[in-house]
C-alpha cells in the first residue's frame, strides 16, 4: 500500500481543481511559474500565463458550475477565465483587496471571496458589483479570511485570524464561532487555516496548533490527536473523500481519517 501514491516535480504549488472541459487534466496554481494545466494520463504541464500579468502568485482557485476558471493571485487581485480570455479585477474596480485567498461559489451562483486584509467580500456576476463584509460594518472579527466552505445549507464558512465566521444565504447575517460556548472551550488557536463542512453537517476545523470537530446542533467541540509525536500540529489542508472519510494534511504527513 506505500506505493498509491505518486509525486510530479513542480515547485510551490498553492492550489488545485478541476478542469470539467478536460477529464484528464487539472488546474494548478503555483508561486513562481502562475496558472499551469496538468494532465495526468501524459503527466504534461502546460503553462497558461496572462499577457497582461505573469508575475503574480496564484494563491487560489475555483471552477465554477458553469465551466469558469476563478484566479485569485497575491498583490494581482482576482481573475476569470474562460474561453481563452482573461477577465481582471482589482481594487481600482471593485475588490477591497489585491490579495485573494479564497474563493468559494454559492448556491446562488455568487462568488466569494476571502481576502488576506479586505475582508470578505460577495461578487454578483449578472451585475458586476460587490459587497463587502469587514469588522467596520459586520460581526467578522477579522479582514484576514484564510479559507472558506459551504454548509449543507448554503450557508458559508469563513475561516478567519480571529475564529470563523458563518453568513446565512438568506439575510447575510453573520454568526461568529470562537469554540464551544456551552463547554466555554476555544479552538486551539484562533487563527484558522482550514474550516471544511462534511456531508454529516460538521465543521472541520484546522488551525496552527491542530485538528478539531465541532458539532454545530449540539455546540461540541472535539480535539483529534493525529500523532503522538506532533501533537499539536500546523494543519495544512482538509478534504472529504468519496467514501466520506476525511483526508488531512500536515507538512510531509497525509492522514485518512
Amino acid at each position: 500500500s506505500e506505493y498509491k501514491f505518486t509525486a510530479r516535480p513542480i515547485a510551490d504549488v498553492n492550489c488545485i481543481t478541476r478542469n470539467p472541459n478536460e477529464y484528464s487534466s487539472v488546474w494548478v496554481g503555483t508561486d513562481h511559474s502562475g496558472l499551469m494545466k496538468y494532465n495526468y494520463s501524459t503527466g504534461e504541464f502546460t503553462s497558461v500565463s496572462d499577457p497582461y500579468d505573469s508575475n503574480s502568485p496564484v494563491t487560489s482557485l475555483l471552477t465554477d458550475s458553469k465551466g469558469n476558471l476563478w484566479i485569485g493571485t497575491y498583490l494581482g487581485g482576482l481573475k476569470k477565465y474562460a474561453n481563452g480570455k482573461f477577465e481582471r479585477w482589482n481594487t481600482r474596480n471593485g475588490l477591497a483587496s489585491d490579495n485573494i485567498w479564497a474563493i468559494l461559489e454559492g448556491d446562488d451562483g455568487r462568488i466569494w471571496l476571502g481576502t488576506l486584509d479586505g475582508g470578505l467580500q460577495v461578487y454578483n456576476p449578472a451585475d458586476n458589483s460587490f459587497r463587502t463584509f469587514d469588522n467596520t460594518n459586520s460581526n467578522i472579527k477579522s479582514n484576514y479570511i484564510n479559507t472558506l466552505a459551504k454548509g449543507r445549507d448554503g450557508s458559508v464558512y469563513a475561516g478567519t485570524t480571529y475564529g470563523i465566521a458563518r453568513i446565512s444565504p438568506a439575510d447575510y447575517s453573520i454568526t461568529t464561532y470562537k469554540g464551544s460556548r456551552k463547554d466555554e472551550r476555544d479552538f486551539s488557536n484562533l487563527n484558522i487555516n482550514q474550516v471544511v463542512a462534511d456531508s454529516r453537517g460538521l465543521l472541520w476545523v484546522g488551525t496552527r496548533e491542530g485538528l478539531e470537530v465541532y458539532d454545530v446542533k449540539s455546540d461540541t467541540l472535539y480535539n483529534l490527536s493525529l500523532s503522538e509525536s506532533f501533537p499539536n500540529p500546523f494543519i495544512l489542508g482538509i478534504i472529504e473523500g468519496a467514501d466520506h472519510s476525511m483526508w488531512v494534511t500536515v507538512g510531509n504527513e497525509i492522514f485518512n481519517i
